[in-house]
């Protein structure tokens, strides 16, 4: 099964003239945050939205599609051994950052934190992303943020390529058509997003004192710049006093239940499973709602200890906790 996949890859690949791009037998921990994973088929990095266009093409003709699309895989749990898929991440034609007057134009490859900060030097205020790792499609895809606000809440447009009738398609979706909800962007996932439109937040005091506005530069107000820098530095040390950002994990494990007032990672710290361990998986002393891979651990035990800590929720709170991550290669 495996070789007649491996077969028809690359002969689509040579048939692009990019199968001197591709990696066979791809290592996934390589690409994972948690550092777990088996391999994949096939990993290739694809450059120019063309390409990408011919290549979803042809793999439209595949039923079912043995394919997705990947950003800085912070995110997503990928399983151990050998996965039937082709894993796609974006290269330079989708790593950009354009202002245009009140509009930010932002390839789906470019990291977030990175637009983060160019924003603020232009003066406009994404400061709650600040410290969320990833790239901005995977942030858009997931719809990061806080409990309160999602990143989906300023995009204005996407534009994205999609699959109908076994042809690949251009397509600019308006706000209206994605409406986000908490970590979830009701976009499919046979939708690959490759550049996304935000409108431009001014800064916000946020119940301080008001910062008289006089001095202009380069078309961004520099008080209210100063302002952004300092929640982003203050947003930042929040998050690492209270996550464990330089573990090997993939974020929040799960969702915060919306029929709760308790979030997630207080409900697995109420049950005393903060560093609790499986194999060398362990919920995060730190937040417990992180899972890290404290040694060499395999994604199999991460799997089982998640499914421990919902087993424990579920009989204490009666709630069935919904995974915030991705998982890939998983049975469903």
């Amino acid at each position: 099964m495996h070789d007649i996949f491996l077969k028809k890859i690359k002969k689509t690949l040579d048939e692009l003239s990019l199968l001197q791009y591709a990696e066979f037998f791809y290592d996934l921990s390589k690409i994972s945050s948690i550092k777990t994973g088996g391999q994949c088929i096939c990993f290739i990095k694809i450059n120019k939205k063309n390409d990408l266009s011919l290549l979803m093409e042809k793999l439209a003709l595949e039923k079912p599609a043995y394919w997705l699309v990947v950003g800085d895989c912070t995110n997503i749990l990928f399983n151990d051994g050998l996965l039937k898929l082709l894993i796609i991440k974006l290269g330079y034609d989708f790593d950009y950052i354009n202002f245009n007057d009140d509009k930010i134009s932002v390839g789906a490859a470019c990291n977030l934190q990175k637009f983060i900060m160019y924003a603020a030097r232009k003066g406009f205020d994404y400061s709650f992303l600040a410290g969320i790792p990833g790239t901005v499609g995977g942030a858009v895809m997931g719809n990061s943020g806080t409990d309160k606000k999602g990143i989906n809440n300023l995009v204005s447009s996407l534009d994205c390529i999609y699959i109908k009738n076994n042809k690949a398609f251009f397509q600019k979706r308006q706000r209206k058509e994605f409406p986000g909800k908490y970590r979830d962007s009701a976009i499919n996932n046979d939708v690959i997003i490759t550049d996304i439109v935000f409108e431009k937040p001014r800064a916000e005091n946020n119940g301080q004192d008001q910062i008289a506005v006089t001095l202009q530069q380069d078309g961004c107000f520099i008080e209210d710049r100063e302002l952004i820098f300092k929640k982003i530095r203050d947003n930042i040390k929040n998050k690492k006093a209270m996550q464990p950002l330089n573990s090997r994990n993939i974020g929040c494990f799960f969702k915060n239940p919306q029929n709760s007032k308790l979030s997630a990672g207080i409900m697995i710290d109420r049950c005393n499973l903060k560093g609790f361990k499986f194999g060398a998986a362990q919920i995060s002393e730190k937040h417990a709602n992180f899972i890290e891979n404290t040694e060499k651990s395999c994604s199999k035990d991460i799997l089982t200890l998640s499914r421990i800590v919902r087993d424990f929720i579920r009989d204490i709170y009666n709630i069935d906790l919904e995974y915030e991550i991705k998982m890939v290669g998983f049975k469903k």
